[in-house]
């Protein structure tokens, strides 16, 4: 019997015990809680660039816009670039090759050669 009545004792202890420790542990977790509010939301302005006019930055996510559109950007300035040098070699075969000229203007005008035999294709079937 003494043993039941020292371990009822001691589990009495014990949730006492725990009790306080839960009622003085609640206002340092929600401290904490709110800390860690705080800083979230810091971190998502800082994020979306609401604090731009403070920081300088326009934010991590506008800045991740950015650097891909920069990216787009230069793939296609490489693009034009190459575009550029073949519209070069182009005109420098055109200006310098008779024989090139010549084709580009039966290409382009649709005139023929002498001796050169057009097929027309433009009008489709034979009509019944």
């Amino acid at each position: 019997m003494r043993r039941e009545s020292t371990r009822s004792t001691s589990r009495t202890a014990v949730r006492h015990i725990r009790r306080e420790k839960g009622k003085s542990g609640s206002s340092s977790n929600r401290r904490t809680r709110i800390v860690w509010v705080g800083v979230l939301a810091f971190w998502m302005m800082f994020l979306t660039g609401v604090l731009n006019d403070v920081t300088g930055s326009p934010g991590a996510l506008q800045a991740l816009r950015l650097r891909h559109m920069l990216a787009s950007k230069n793939g296609e300035l490489t693009d034009l670039e190459q575009q550029i040098l073949k519209l070069d070699s182009e005109r420098h075969r055109l200006e310098d090759s008779s024989a090139h000229q010549e084709r580009e203007i039966r290409r382009v005008l649709g005139y023929a050669a002498p001796g050169e035999i057009i097929f027309d294709f433009s009008r489709g079937l034979l009509q019944k």
